[in-house]
């Protein structure tokens, strides 16, 4: 069942988006940025699980759900509950900041980030809090090596562990193993699916 507070018209894009989120059964909640009079704000989705979310999911633009809802599907497969969130780390740091920062007092175990060649937004929830962040490279069919170099040089402080590039499925499954070495049920279920 889906909740979906908005107060404002939808583009049709937006529409398309609620119905392919609609598959997944989350609760999906319109919240405002705070955004300069001088320019105009950009819608922000937070998807909720109905359980307690303990894996967050976080991108810069809707732009980026066709790939990164590949994670929220597998997460949902294992019963992992999730929040899916869009953090533009160009036009609201404090945003991208403040999530990074109060994730482990919310309950989020993981972080799943799909991000560009630079990194910004894996960088932000990295250096921000003490949990495992998972990098999700979002990169075109035009990237060339220089690209991902450049995306994985991180500071020796800030870890980030990678999965290949678009590959959101993988992330998720990391994050399923990871939270399996505490829960034998999600472990068995894990072990079911790679030997299928």
């Amino acid at each position: 069942m889906i909740h979906l507070s908005v107060n404002h018209q939808l583009s049709s894009r937006k529409k398309t988006l609620m119905v392919t989120l609609q598959l997944l059964r989350c609760q999906i909640v319109y919240v405002p940025a705070a955004c300069p009079s001088t320019k105009s704000c950009l819608p922000r989705f937070l998807l909720l699980a109905a359980d307690a979310p303990i894996v967050g999911i976080i991108m810069e633009s809707d732009l980026d759900l066709p790939v990164m809802n590949d994670a929220a599907r597998t997460l949902s497969d294992f019963g992992v509950p999730y929040e899916i969130k869009i953090l533009p780390p160009h036009q609201n740091c404090k945003e991208a900041l403040s999530y990074a920062l109060s994730a482990k007092e919310r309950g989020i175990k993981i972080i799943i980030v799909g991000d560009g060649v630079e990194a910004h937004l894996s960088g932000v929830a990295a250096a921000n809090s003490q949990i495992l962040v998972i990098r999700v490279p979002l990169l075109s069919e035009d990237w060339s090596e220089d690209d991902v170099i450049n995306s994985i040089r991180m500071p020796s402080h800030v870890q980030v562990a990678s999965v290949p590039r678009n590959n959101a499925k993988n992330a998720a499954l990391y994050a399923v193993k990871v939270l399996g070495i505490a829960d034998e049920d999600l472990l068995e279920r894990i072990r079911k699916y790679v030997e299928e």
